[in-house]
């Protein structure tokens, strides 16, 4: 009785053991299409955020933050002005780069 027992359960043990590795072989088998998937699931929430555009080279601003301006401004509009006011070669440099910053806001705004 007691080795009709131990035989039932080792087969239980057995018959679990196929079955995890049955599922981890279903696992390994469709890897590629579980990571296609979930690619495709991030994808779409990024466009979702961007609200369907894809970045343009030409059409897309850059933006940076200032954290003591506290304003968000387009760096190339930004490195463009410094460079027209001369504000290198100006003593007071930070009201002219911070005031460059305060006009290349345009399109950057949260």
């Amino acid at each position: 009785m007691k080795t009709r027992m131990r035989q039932q359960q080792a087969f239980a043990v057995i018959e679990y053991v196929v079955l995890i590795i049955v599922v981890i072989a279903a696992l390994v088998g469709f890897r590629s299409y579980l990571q296609r998937g979930l690619q495709g699931q991030y994808r779409k929430a990024g466009e979702t955020f961007g609200f369907g555009r894809q970045y343009s080279p030409t059409a897309s601003i850059e933006c940076a933050y200032d954290d003591e301006a506290l304003v968000w401004y387009s760096t190339a509009c930004f490195n463009n002005k410094v460079l027209q006011d001369g504000c290198k070669n100006r003593a007071d440099y930070f009201v002219c780069a911070h005031t460059s910053m305060q006009a290349c806001t345009a399109g950057c705004a949260p």
